[in-house]
């Protein structure tokens, strides 16, 4: 008996053993016959039989997998842009020489960039971009015409710093914070900057920054001046924050970019300004356009250290002002006895007060308030009520629209190819604007040297833009051209642009253009052959920008100087993205909007 209990006990251990082989030889014998036809049968009970094997071997039955991802080869690994925000000041000075007139700008953008890697991971990068132009323009045309004509050379010299959220413990916040500190440093050491270039020009001061060391001896008591007074000009409208945030930036070299880029060119532009009814309706518009050659260079990066790009770009708005009488209602006899109040009028305070309404009331309400205190009727001189009709204010509507396309051929260290990189971009902006300036006509014997019979001018006028709809489209197409697999790549890139170039030199710089904005056949087939061969994607970005201008005009008889100096904020927050594959058309970028 105690014989026959040590087998029952090994046989209960070799149980579930004994019973895992029958399985498997019955598995065998279901899958000889789904090989021979019955697939149907032998699926189900082969799936019945997995279960089986293992509720038995693991104690509960095993969930299928899920299949793999599918990859679309066509599907971007680039960087993904969800947001852009720049901020650019700009001041434009045109001078009347004689027959035509100098012109000279400087203008700064700061753009703080968020990125999303193809990893997932986050970064934020600052670029600061100065720009220096300088070159002639038109003269002044009297009348209610305002043309201006310029063509310049300009150039900028710009800096791109990286601030990945890795070095910040992967916190997204404090890595954006530090991204926008350092932004506003950068604001504030651009700007002593170009107060030292103006200083340079100083008799006493200018020879005084030529000694070794002073720019940076200034600089260095700039910023701690900047620090010190800190907690004073932090209440300054417009730019307290930013003083207060560039103090707590963190502390990076600003002369050691992640990346920096040089590029220069020519450009041309117009504005036009027509006063259709003076003080009551004018036209307006005005455009430029660029063409940039430069290189970017990637300090941080031996595949794509050099990035040589060919840039065209071009804007242009066009607005209607009317003056506010235009929408207010109109009124017989303000404040008399026939003025009741009524219609779609109040008349706060009784019939014997005056509503500020269009400009007539606004003036009568002048006079009566001037009769009152000095006891006798006072009628406004009509060149006054002139001036006083220059500042009345005015509305709007103005349409911007911007486009550019980039093309970008990156080399490693040793100088050979690496990618090919086409941009486009076109954006378009409808905003509201409001306006106000003064025109102030001056006599003869407030003139210095003027010529008789053309009277004097001071013009001012400010105004302000805000955005109602605005759109935002980046296309990006990507070519390899790096090693062996990509030889065929780079073939083909060779022969586009020596076509270009060819197109260029023969049949003139609009044939070249035309192939470089994809116009011509031969640019749309080897346009084709990145989309079938390479990545493209685009994003969809909402736009809304703020516009501050300011536009200054002296006239002294032929001669005049002009001074628009414009401040614009503007956003871009990704709405959209997709890539193309060639043989189902565009498709979600699902990475770049996650």
């Amino acid at each position: 008996m105690r014989r026959r209990g040590k087998l029952m006990r090994r046989d209960a251990g070799e149980g579930p053993v004994s019973y895992l082989l029958v399985l498997l030889i019955i598995a065998l014998i279901i899958g000889l016959l789904a090989a021979a036809g019955n697939a149907g049968i032998g699926g189900t009970v082969t799936d019945n039989i997995e279960a089986a094997i293992c509720r038995v071997y693991s104690g509960e039955s095993c969930k299928p997998k899920p299949p793999p991802p599918k990859v679309d080869p066509y599907e971007p690994k680039q960087d993904c842009w969800t947001d852009i925000t720049d901020r650019t000041g700009e001041l434009a000075v045109t001078v009347d020489i004689r027959y035509f007139a100098v012109r000279g700008g400087h203008r700064v953008t700061m753009t703080t960039r968020r990125v999303l890697e193809p990893d997932g991971k986050v970064r934020y990068d600052v670029i600061v971009s100065p720009n220096v132009e300088l070159g002639v323009a038109t003269p002044v045309f009297p009348g209610n015409v305002d043309p201006l004509v310029w063509a310049v050379l300009q150039g900028t010299a710009g800096r791109i710093y990286s601030f990945p959220a890795s070095q910040f413990g992967g916190d997204e916040n404090k890595t954006k914070d530090a991204a926008l500190k350092f932004a506003d440093k950068l604001w504030i050491d651009q700007a002593q900057n170009d107060a030292l270039a103006v200083a340079q020009a100083a008799p006493l001061v200018g020879p005084m920054l030529q000694i070794p060391g002073a720019k940076n001896l200034l600089k260095g008591g700039g910023n701690w001046f900047v620090e010190k007074t800190s907690p004073l000009t932090k209440h300054l409208p417009f730019i307290g924050d930013n003083i207060e945030r560039a103090t707590q930036a963190p502390d990076r070299d600003v002369n050691d970019p992640d990346q920096s880029f040089y590029e220069g060119g020519p450009s041309v532009g117009f504005n036009l300004d027509v006063a259709v009814v003076p003080g009551k309706l004018s036209l307006w518009a005005a455009g430029r356009g660029f063409l940039n050659v430069g290189n970017r260079i990637n300090h941080k990066n031996e595949k794509y250290h050099n990035n040589y790009y060919l840039k065209l770009n071009g804007e242009g708005d066009a607005a209607f002002n009317l003056s506010l009488d235009a929408f207010l209602p109109k009124r017989k006899n303000p404040g008399g006895p026939d003025d009741k109040g009524g219609g779609d009028r109040k008349n706060v305070g009784g019939t014997d007060k005056e509503q500020i309404g269009t400009f007539e009331d606004w003036v009568n309400r002048v006079e009566k308030i001037l009769s009152e205190k000095t006891g006798q009727p006072v009628t406004l001189p009509t060149s006054t009520k002139s001036k006083l009709q220059a500042i009345w204010p005015m509305v709007g509507l103005d349409i911007k629209g911007k486009a550019a396309r980039m093309q970008i051929l990156s080399t490693d260290t040793k100088g050979r190819p690496t990618q090919l990189r086409t941009i486009t971009e076109w954006q378009w902006i409808f905003s509201w604007r409001a306006l106000a300036g003064v025109d102030e006509l001056l006599t003869g014997k407030h003139r210095k040297g003027g010529i008789p019979g053309q009277p004097d001018h001071n013009i001012g006028v400010g105004f302000v833009q805000g955005t109602i709809a605005g759109r935002k489209y980046l296309t990006q197409s990507i070519l390899d051209l790096d090693g062996p697999e990509h030889a065929e790549n780079l073939s083909r890139t060779a022969d586009y642009f020596q076509e270009m170039a060819a197109s260029a030199l023969l049949q003139g710089n609009v044939a070249g253009a035309l192939d470089f904005t994809n116009l011509t056949p031969e640019a749309k087939a080897f346009n084709d052959y990145i989309s079938k061969n390479g990545q493209t994607y685009r994003q969809i970005y909402d736009s809304d920008a703020t516009t501050f201008v300011g536009f200054g005009k002296t006239i002294r008889g032929s001669k005049f100087v002009r001074i628009l100096p414009v401040f614009e904020p503007e956003t871009n927050k990704l709405i959209g993205a997709e890539y193309l594959n060639p043989q189902e058309g565009w498709k979600p970028w699902t990475h770049c909007t996650r």
